[in-house]
């Protein structure tokens, strides 16, 4: 008798708890929404748009979304909506019980300026466009130069390997840009890139009065070990001053050219 019992009211007990989030869900449903707050991973990039101005652009492209009842609101439109500001990836979008709209997104990565053709735009860590923010600076690296080829239209569709037959040099000096960026220890050491008319890839680097010539964007690894290596054991004996141009296009050579002296 007692285990019936207590069957019993399991059984009720189940049943209340089913009708206690029927209830809640339906009157969440009818719930008018009351705000739309956006949320922004930077990943520790350097901000080039906030959450205010993605709520603005929500609200503007979708008028009617503050007030909607919560049953109403397509989260995928939302996220359709979010997703066209050039600097957001990853969006995800959420109705809350309060009755607000999550928005979560996850800003992109630039890790290089670009100054090509007279454009200027950002390059990101998968290679795609990033216009120039009204809202914030990228500290990357800068690049300019001789650039053979077209640009293409700034598209998410537009892969390296796209780039790499359309505007080869670009292509390339996106790769040099991606290689700095994932290997901080060299990274570090560089703010400024160049192309020149001879074909040859140049970095500028934070110290020192001097050019190095990296020759084409292959074997990095070791033209850049031998340089961090010459500049611990070399440069720190003769001065940074010293020479105007370190070039490591030929193989296992580290070739400097001295500054000529002032008149």
């Amino acid at each position: 008798m007692k285990q019936n019992t207590k069957r019993v009211l399991y059984l009720v007990a189940a049943l209340l708890l089913v009708g206690v989030v029927v209830v809640s869900n339906a009157t969440r449903s009818n719930r008018r929404v009351r705000a739309v707050r956006v949320e922004v991973a930077y990943g520790g990039a350097d901000t080039l748009v906030t959450a205010s101005t993605l709520v603005e652009q929500t609200l503007s492209q979708m008028p009617t979304l503050q007030g909607m009842r919560i049953k109403e609101v397509s989260t995928e439109q939302v996220r359709a909506v979010v997703s066209r500001n050039p600097y957001v990836s990853d969006v995800r979008v959420e109705t809350s019980v309060g009755g607000d709209v999550e928005v979560r997104v996850v800003q992109r990565r630039p890790i290089v300026q670009l100054f090509c053709h007279g454009a200027e735009f950002y390059m990101d860590d998968r290679g795609r466009y990033l216009p120039m923010s009204a809202e914030g600076y990228a500290n990357v690296l800068v690049a300019n130069g001789h650039f053979r080829g077209e640009l293409p239209d700034a598209s998410d569709s537009i892969s390296i390997a796209v780039l790499d037959t359309l505007c080869p040099d670009v292509a390339q000096m996106w790769h040099l840009a991606s290689y700095l960026y994932h290997h901080p220890e060299y990274g570090v050491l560089f703010d400024q890139a160049y192309r020149m008319a001879d074909g040859d890839y140049c970095l500028v680097p934070k110290v020192g009065n001097h050019v190095v010539v990296l020759g084409q964007v292959e074997h990095l690894d070791k033209k850049l070990h031998d340089l961090l290596v010459f500049y611990r054991e070399g440069m720190n004996k003769v001065g940074w001053e010293t020479y105007s141009q370190i070039s490591l296009k030929y193989e296992n050579q580290v070739v400097c050219t001295r500054r000529t002296a002032e008149r």
